[in-house]
């Protein structure tokens, strides 16, 4: 993936990145009467299939998983994960944000 050297950050050219990414919101670690179930696999399909994009949330709770996918091929890749969804019963809409310190 091009980038180019800019002091302490790297900044990537646009034209690096498909205009499709792989969105992981519903990426889970099969169980065992879940045999088609191989979530890295697919993450690996989609990165040889020419995606350079990977987005995952701290929400989806699949973080980890996603870490392990990636794991060796981070540099042909760009990861996106955003942070500060939280699942609540008890707030409409089932789900609340949160971005005080102690959280992010």
């Amino acid at each position: 993936m091009p980038t180019v050297e800019t002091g302490t950050r790297l900044s990537m050219s646009r034209d690096a990145f498909n205009r499709q990414g792989f969105g992981s919101m519903r990426l889970r670690e099969g169980t065992a009467d879940e045999t088609d179930r191989a979530p890295v696999a697919v993450v690996h399909a989609a990165l040889d299939g020419g995606i350079t994009m990977v987005d995952t949330a701290d929400a989806y709770e699949n973080e980890e998983l996603v870490g392990r996918a990636i794991r060796g091929r981070r540099d042909e890749m760009l990861l996106a994960s955003k942070f500060g969804l939280v699942w609540r019963d008890e707030v409409a809409g089932g789900f609340d944000v949160r971005a005080d310190p102690s959280y992010v």
